[in-house]
């Protein structure tokens, strides 16, 4: 198998190809103008990702716009760049998981914040994450105990039925403050300081402006310019995150084993194809093997499959489905009795694309040379 990838290269004049030779390049040398190709090459596939989730979600995020989701996914090059396993995966497909990923992130914490007024924000927080984001913002009027105890008191008068609370639950109005900050003033400890209705408003507001800048702190350009005494960017400051189980996963130690485990599902399946007598379970082997080729060797897509077998597409969409699963749990359970790693949701997002990826890779690879149910 390892003869097999060694032989294996795209041509010589594929973009992919001196995305490769500059990846290399830079490995052994850490040339800046290696990582300027790099960077180059990137620039469409971290386009791709950001342009395809601004469509997705231009209603949920009107805010963002394209060019935000690509400063949020091309600030991670430097996270997996010296970590691409190009055994297993290319530079491209890796990088649109990283940047994929990289947008769904950040936008899970923004989505926290979507669509609250600063009211039912403040109602709708955890304690933990009202403390935490009042101490990061480090820009408190007060003690921080003294704004727990006003938002206590917030909620108490203001969030009677909270099972009811929308997410555009409107402003208090005087009354409301002038008796949330009576209680507040009834309560205090004597090193607190005494609030009046205007004052207890005032506190609310930087509170949940402080939260919904630690939900969703604002893009700054990793183009910008650090300051006026330095004309360095931000992005010349960028480091490398630390270690994932990711890339634990992925290292160049464990590429023949990986090979190994998704190699021998293919094979799983094409045993059971072989088999004789003929089951029922033979005829749908036979059927996913035929599948898999047509869809990643010959690039056809569910619904013309579908019409060539005659079989209905959401049939060939079960089977691919099928396939990666157990690509996925096989792989899981490799690196749980092997690495001690557990798959969380993070991880399996990444496995599933760079699983897709190696099942173009290895069909094309193979080639035509293999009979019809045989995987070697």
């Amino acid at each position: 198998m390892e003869k097999s990838w060694e032989q294996y290269t795209p041509a010589n004049n594929s973009p992919e190809f001196w995305a490769i030779y500059w990846y290399k390049f830079w490995l052994n040398q850490s040339s800046n103008l290696a990582k300027d190709h790099i960077y180059a090459y990137l620039q469409e596939p971290c386009y791709q990702a950001a342009e395809k989730f601004w469509y997705l979600y231009q209603i949920k995020f009107p805010d963002y716009k394209t060019e935000d989701y690509f400063q949020i996914a091309i600030s991670n090059v430097d996270r997996f760049l010296p970590k691409v396993n190009l055994n297993i995966f290319s530079i491209r497909n890796y990088a649109k998981t990283i940047f994929s990923n990289a947008i769904t992130d950040k936008m899970r914490c923004a989505n926290k914040s979507v669509g609250h007024s600063d009211w039912s924000l403040l109602i709708n927080t955890s304690e933990t994450a009202f403390r935490n984001s009042l101490q990061t913002s480090g820009d408190l009027a007060v003690p921080l105990d003294s704004y727990l105890l006003a938002w206590d008191c917030f909620k108490e008068i203001y969030a009677i039925d909270q099972t009811k609370i929308k997410k555009q639950l409107s402003a208090p109005n005087k009354e409301v403050w002038q008796q949330i900050s009576q209680l507040y003033n009834q309560l205090r400890q004597p090193t607190y300081p005494e609030v009046n209705a205007t004052a207890s408003a005032q506190w609310m507001q930087s509170a949940a402006h402080a939260i919904r800048q630690s939900l969703a702190p604002p893009i700054t350009s990793i183009n910008q310019v650090i300051s006026a005494d330095d004309s360095r960017e931000l992005q010349d400051l960028l480091v490398s995150n630390d270690e994932e189980a990711i890339e634990q996963i992925l290292n160049r130690d464990t590429t023949e084993q990986i090979n190994i485990v998704l190699i021998n599902v293919l094979q799983q399946i094409a045993q059971e194809a072989r088999q004789i007598p003929a089951k029922k379970t033979t005829k749908t082997a036979q059927e996913i093997l035929k599948i898999l080729r047509l869809f990643y060797q010959q690039s056809l897509n569910q619904t013309e499959i579908g019409e060539l077998l005659e079989i209905e597409q959401y049939t060939v969409s079960r089977r691919l489905k099928s396939v990666k699963e157990n690509m996925l749990k096989s792989l899981s359970e490799w690196a749980k009795s092997t690495l001690h790693i557990s798959m969380d949701s993070h991880i399996i997002n990444d496995i599933n694309y760079l699983i897709e990826d190696w099942l173009y890779q290895y069909f094309a690879m193979i080639g035509e040379a293999t009979c019809e149910y045989t995987i070697n």
